[in-house]
């Protein structure tokens, strides 16, 4: 199962000039919210993502799409297309395992086509403006995607902004 996990601006923004619009600290519950989603798991990033982390992630097989042939982090797989990573990820991995998309915006357009379900995380605030947008996900009864879970989130001492993170499965048509 390909689920893509994100958090954006209300109008899906997702970054600017490679980097978040908001620091990794200032949403704690959508941190733990992304931990206990991906630990164990295999998690597909694209090199900048990769950079913008600067490390392996622990506790997770780390897949990371990179055209530069001599990029070869430890502790990490690297495919050097979509194509050999799918192959592998469609042969080697059990079907009811959640395997993620966690960034960037190149990655997550070329899997949102296969992706089974996406785990979005809206956040309110007042950011700069993105380069860089999740592709547009339409849901409701007459769609292609249902929303199966919300939770809303208070901006806080643990949180700077207010969030809701949301779950979408795609229907069985």
């Amino acid at each position: 199962m390909i689920s893509l996990i994100v958090a954006t601006t209300p109008n899906n923004g997702i970054g600017k000039d490679g980097k978040m619009l908001w620091e990794i600290g200032e949403l704690k519950y959508d941190m733990k919210h992304f931990i206990d989603k991906t630990i164990g798991n295999i998690v597909i990033m694209g090199r900048k993502t990769y950079d913008s982390i600067g490390k392996p992630l622990p506790g997770r097989m780390n897949v990371i799409l990179s055209r530069d042939n001599d990029f070869n982090p430890d502790g990490c797989y690297v495919y050097d297309s979509f194509e050999a990573l799918e192959q592998d990820i469609w042969e080697c991995s059990d079907p009811e395992e959640e395997v993620f998309v966690i960034g960037g915006g190149e990655i997550y357009k070329h899997f949102f086509p296969y992706a089974d379900r996406v785990y979005q995380t809206i956040v309110i605030g007042d950011f700069e403006k993105p380069d860089t947008y999740f592709p547009k996900l339409e849901w409701g009864s007459d769609t292609e995607w249902m929303l199966k879970d919300m939770k809303g989130f208070s901006a806080d001492e643990n949180n700077k902004y207010q969030h809701h993170i949301y779950q979408y499965d795609k229907r069985n048509i």
